[in-house]
């Protein structure tokens, strides 16, 4: 008879609603639709309006021109729906950051506009400017 209600008190707290964090529309991996070329951006809330970005790019060699790639993390405060990533160059002999705006321009729709001192984290033929789509947007 315990047994029996043990293991029906144990169903009982198993059936109930489970509570988990809100959802975050931001939250995600984006990639380009660009041909011959590839972008992505993932982003992941730290807190309040703070998040992780991690960015990639990459062009792929063709014939005799050399491709590229490169990436970049650091973290961003949205204000609105815009925000600017600055990631300062490790070991520079003098101070440079890359300085990446990102805006969300539609639903699902990142765009990303490089500003200046990308150079060292992706090469000269590359660049982290584009829109990117987030993964979920044709569900």
């Amino acid at each position: 008879m315990l047994r029996t209600m043990i293991f029906a008190g144990a169903m009982l707290a198993a059936s109930g609603p489970v509570l988990s964090q809100a959802f975050d529309e931001l939250e995600g991996h984006y990639s380009s639709q660009t041909p011959g070329r590839e972008l992505t951006a993932d982003l992941k809330r730290i807190n309040g309006t703070r998040y992780a970005v991690s960015l990639s790019t990459m062009t792929p060699m063709r014939g005799d021109v050399g491709g590229c790639g490169g990436g970049i993390d650091g973290e961003v405060v949205l204000t609105g729906r815009r925000g600017v990533l600055r990631v300062a160059e490790p070991d520079a002999p003098t101070p440079r950051v890359c300085e990446i705006e990102l805006r969300f321009t539609a639903p699902y729709e990142l765009s990303l506009q490089e500003k200046n001192g990308c150079t060292y984290f992706h090469g000269a033929a590359c660049e982290f400017t584009g829109k990117v789509t987030h993964d979920a947007a044709g569900l």
